[in-house]
Parts: structure tokens; C-alpha cells; sequence
């Protein structure tokens, strides 16, 4: 993963920071993903539902790598970016893709700030899609996809059928996140 400007990230830790209005969307990177480039992906932990049926349904979606790595620092955005993503690191925050062991803890700083990013800015989306989980079937599928790239759009919103889960990938990444051990 390239290091977008961890000198923003550690400069805001040494600054006082002032709390940012909560958004609607608490975006946290699980993968990534090669969409009209490569791209990070992410999943909204406010639209986690436990459905009755025991299944898990969650929004994900793949930002652009360049278009993370392209949030200007010095703007009145990337320095909000840089406040929240300081003091959640000062406050001892790790990442869910931190804690599983999927990147490295050094890589933290990089890590909150991409998911402070993905919740502050408005960089369109290559794709989002609506997954459910079977947890204890260790399957998946997709209810709605929205792809964007190369200036197309393509959108599906029948279900797809389940599909197991192989031990590594996007998709193993988000049953470790999601599932109960």
C-alpha cells in the first residue's frame, strides 16, 4: 500500500484537535480490489444488520488508490481528514484489518487516515455493493451492485446466488471482520 502523507497524520497527533461532526457512514477498509485501477475497498460498520434469519448484510465499496492518494492536505477537507485520523490514532484506535492481521500495525497511521477519507470525502465510488454473509455457512452473496469505471455504469439489483467463501481474499477478510468467533 502506498503511505499517503503520514506527516499530515503525525503533525495533527502533536496539534489540539477539535471533534468533527460524526458522519452517517463509519467506513472501515477490509481489502482491496482492482477496479478500473487499483482501489481500496470498504465496509459502512453503522449499516451492519443481524438479520432474524442469523445472515449479515453490509455496505461495502472500492475507492480509487489515486483518488485517496490525491486528497489535498492542505485544504480545509484533508486537514479535517488529518485531525480526525490524528486523534484516532492518539486515542489508541486500531483498525479491524489492523487487528486480524491482514496489514501490518505499522501501517495504522495510513489505515485511519484512507477510512477517515472514505467518510469525509466525495470521492465517487468505483463500485458499492449490498453483501450478506451466512457466518456459519462461511458463504456470501450480493444483493445490489454498482460498478463505475471507465466512465460506464453498470448496476444489478437481483440477488446473486450464495457462494463459499475461499479461505483468503475480500471476502474472508469480511467474514473475520463481521462473524462471531
Amino acid at each position: 500500500m502506498r503511505r499517503i502523507k503520514r506527516a499530515a497524520v503525525l503533525l495533527s497527533l502533536l496539534s489540539s484537535t477539535a471533534l468533527a461532526q460524526t458522519p452517517d457512514v463509519d467506513w472501515k477498509m477490509f481489502g482491496g480490489a482492482s477496479v478500473a485501477g487499483p482501489s481500496l475497498c470498504f465496509f459502512d460498520a453503522k449499516s451492519v444488520v443481524r438479520t432474524s434469519s442469523g445472515y449479515i448484510r453490509v455496505w461495502t465499496k472500492c475507492l480509487a488508490q489515486k483518488d485517496l492518494d490525491g486528497v489535498d492536505i492542505k485544504s480545509d477537507l484533508g486537514s479535517k481528514i488529518g485531525d480526525n485520523a490524528g486523534r484516532l490514532v492518539h486515542e489508541g484506535y486500531v483498525p479491524p484489518i489492523v487487528v486480524i492481521g491482514r496489514i501490518e500495525f505499522k501501517q495504522v497511521p495510513d489505515v485511519v487516515a484512507y477510512e477517515q477519507i472514505a467518510n469525509l470525502s466525495a470521492i465517487e465510488s468505483q463500485a458499492q455493493i449490498f453483501d450478506e454473509l451466512n457466518c456459519s455457512e462461511r458463504m456470501m452473496r450480493s444483493l445490489s451492485v454498482s460498478i463505475h469505471a471507465n466512465g460506464q455504469r453498470s448496476f444489478k439489483d437481483k440477488p446473486s446466488d450464495w457462494e463459499y467463501v475461499p479461505p483468503e481474499g475480500n471476502g474472508a477478510t469480511l467474514l473475520k471482520m463481521l462473524c462471531p468467533p
